[in-house]
């Protein structure tokens, strides 16, 4: 809504801007949901993102997918709970334990009563199985034993991604695995998910959410209980995009009626590729008396009587500008008596 700020500012009524949004949903879609336990994060390693869903009294559950991933962040959690998953190496050893609590990870419950649970495990040597356990009761295993799926990508993905979209299609030698597409801005160095686990063998990306690069890659990782497979594109660019710009401050259609008035300029702005910008890149303008001022936040008490059109112009590091405009009045509006016949 217009009159709220984005969460992550420092202002009051706050609400999530569709940018947070997207950043924060990549990060929960590779990391276990447990912010609350003491963690420990290592990058750039291999890990098994295991997700599967129960019910609160343990009277059963199952897994729902183990994808192998390379290269993605991996989360050692110091939990304690009735639920546990485990990895079993091949001397039937659990080599791995991670117990948790249903109230410190689940997400909304799903329409039969069953909560959701997604935990990135650290792939070790020598895994056969993954198992889930409440207290001591199996509920569910996946092993190493199923057929490891062949991921063919049958879009063409172009030397250079342009427009709103692009629909990636794809094939599995195993035809009931589960998916997941990821995003590589560094050829492969680190990677960024699009999609949580899904069934579906296509899927549109936004490409206006894609950070700019020379080396994108994007990768389809299918997973057949704990066997997985995997595909990648061939090396693609994507433009690098201009700030998305907000306006918190004032309100579009703001009267002030006194002259000198105290006008305070306030606004928000994030960039694909550069992330958080410096108060410098900000540029408050008139169309009545010119530039303003610069910074995020700004007052002023010099702007002129009558009708103004406020722009705020944000310059990202490749000199590309985002903008948006609103319109406030400085003094008392005159209108002319309008004369009936």
């Amino acid at each position: 809504p217009e009159s709220t700020h984005d969460f992550m500012s420092y202002c009051p009524d706050v609400w999530i801007s569709d940018y947070t949004y997207q950043a924060i949903y990549n990060v929960l879609a590779t990391v276990p949901q447990a912010a609350a336990l003491d963690t420990q994060l290592e990058s750039n390693t291999a890990g098994i993102l295991v997700s599967g869903s129960y019910a609160k009294n343990g009277s059963a559950g199952e897994l729902h997918s183990a994808f192998v991933l390379s290269n993605t962040q991996s989360l050692q959690l110091n939990g304690g709970g009735d639920f546990r998953l485990a990895l079993v190496n091949s001397e039937n050893i659990e080599v791995y334990i991670q117990a948790f609590d249903p109230e410190e990870v689940t997400e909304e419950s799903l329409n039969d009563g069953f909560s959701q649970f997604t935990f990135l495990l650290p792939d070790l040597d020598d895994i056969q199985a993954v198992r889930f356990y409440y207290q001591n009761i199996l509920l569910d295993e996946f092993t190493t034993t199923a057929e490891q799926p062949v991921v063919t990508i049958q879009t063409e993905v172009p030397a250079l991604v342009t427009g709103e979209s692009l629909t990636l299609s794809w094939s599995s030698t195993v035809t009931n695995s589960q998916y997941m597409v990821r995003f590589s801005p560094d050829n492969g160095q680190t990677w960024q998910t699009l999609t949580p686990p899904r069934s579906a063998t296509t899927f549109t990306v936004d490409v206006q959410t894609l950070q700019g690069t020379t080396a994108g890659l994007f990768e389809i990782v299918a997973s057949n209980g704990l066997v997985s497979g995997s595909a990648r594109t061939a090396v693609f660019q994507v433009a690098s995009k201009a700030p998305e710009v907000v306006i918190l401050k004032p309100q579009n259609g703001r009267q002030y009626i006194e002259e000198g008035e105290v006008v305070i300029l306030m606004g928000s702005a994030y960039d694909l590729e550069d992330g958080n910008l410096t108060d410098e890149q900000f540029t408050w303008i008139s169309d009545r008396d010119g530039v303003i001022g610069h910074g995020r936040v700004l007052a002023t008490q010099n702007l002129s009587t009558g009708q103004h059109t406020i722009t705020l112009q944000v310059t990202d590091t490749d000199n590309q500008i985002g903008e948006t405009t609103t319109s406030i009045q400085i003094g008392v509006s005159l209108y002319l008596p309008f004369i009936i016949r």
